[in-house]
C-alpha cells in the first residue's frame, strides 16, 4: 500500500468516466456554487472544445469576475469574442491582458490575429514584431507573420517569415 492510498474506495463511483465531466456536471448543477480559478478554466476549456463558445463565455466571465488581474483569462475572453464574431469586443480583451502582462506573446499573436482578420494589416503586423522582439524564435508569432504578410502582398517578407518559422 502506497504511503498516500489510504484505503478509501468511492462507493458509489463516479457518474461519468472522465473527472471533467464529472466538474462540469457540477458547474451546470450550480454555476453559482464556488469553483477555483484552475477549474473554471478547465470548465471553459472543455465547452470551448465542444464548441460552446457562449457557455464557455459564461465561464470565462465568471472567472474575470472572481480575479479580474488574470491576463490569461482576458485572453481567453478575447479568443472566444472572436470566434463569437465579435472582434472589436476581443481587442479590448487583448489590450485588458496586455496592460496586465505586456510580454504575452500568446495575446501578442491573437491580438495580430484579430486585427489581421479586421484588415488593420499594419497594427497586426506591429503585433507580431512585439512578439518576436520578446522571443526571435516563436514560431507561431513568425508563422502568422508571414501569413499577414502574403495576404498583403509583401511575397519576399512572406518567405523570409515561413523559412524562419521552419528553423524553429
Amino acid at each position: 500500500m502506497n504511503t498516500f492510498d489510504f484505503g478509501f474506495d468511492d462507493p458509489e463511483g463516479s457518474a461519468h468516466e472522465d473527472p471533467l465531466e464529472d466538474l462540469v456536471a457540477a458547474y451546470e448543477e450550480d454555476p453559482s456554487a464556488y469553483f477555483d480559478s484552475g477549474d473554471l478554466e478547465e470548465i471553459a476549456s472543455f465547452y470551448f472544445e465542444e464548441g460552446k463558445m457562449e457557455k464557455a463565455l459564461e465561464v470565462i466571465d465568471r472567472l474575470i469576475e472572481l480575479h479580474p488581474y488574470t491576463a490569461d483569462a482576458w485572453m481567453r475572453r478575447g479568443i472566444l469574442l472572436n470566434n463569437l464574431g465579435r472582434p472589436e469586443e476581443a481587442l479590448e480583451a487583448y489590450e485588458e491582458a496586455l496592460d496586465i502582462n505586456p510580454t504575452d506573446t500568446e495575446t501578442l499573436i491573437n491580438l495580430g490575429i484579430t486585427l489581421d482578420s479586421l484588415g488593420r494589416v499594419d497594427e497586426a503586423l506591429d503585433a507580431y514584431h512585439e512578439a518576436l522582439s520578446i522571443n526571435p524564435l516563436h514560431g507561431e508569432a513568425l508563422f502568422n507573420l508571414g501569413v499577414t504578410l502574403e495576404r498583403d502582398e509583401r511575397l519576399e517578407a512572406a518567405v523570409d517569415a515561413f523559412e524562419r518559422c521552419t528553423d524553429v
